[in-house]
């Protein structure tokens, strides 16, 4: 891997977690180089924070893409504010 290559590469040529955490989406959506997606991919292999960071994107994604979700009842969303309101103040 080539430190000109990417920005978010450490002193030891390693993929730094932010700079995973900014590309994660990309790399789900599968819009990245190959070279890129091979140093996501070890990098997440050693990386229990970024695995779980992948993880949850990925499931995430998978909730708002069910055609099973379905919207809130009408009031709802002001219900929920009046009793946060209510707590808080």
């Amino acid at each position: 891997m080539d430190a000109e290559v990417f920005c978010g590469v450490n002193a030891n040529m390693e993929l730094e977690c932010d700079f995973v955490g900014r590309e994660i989406s990309n790399y789900l959506d599968d819009d990245i180089e190959p070279v890129l997606r091979r140093a996501i991919e070890e990098h997440i292999q050693g990386c229990k924070r970024c695995a779980c960071l992948r993880d949850s994107t990925r499931n995430i994604v998978r909730l708002y893409r069910d055609p099973r979700m379905f919207d809130v009842p009408p009031g709802f969303e002001e219900r929920l504010f009046q009793k946060i309101d209510e707590k808080v103040g």
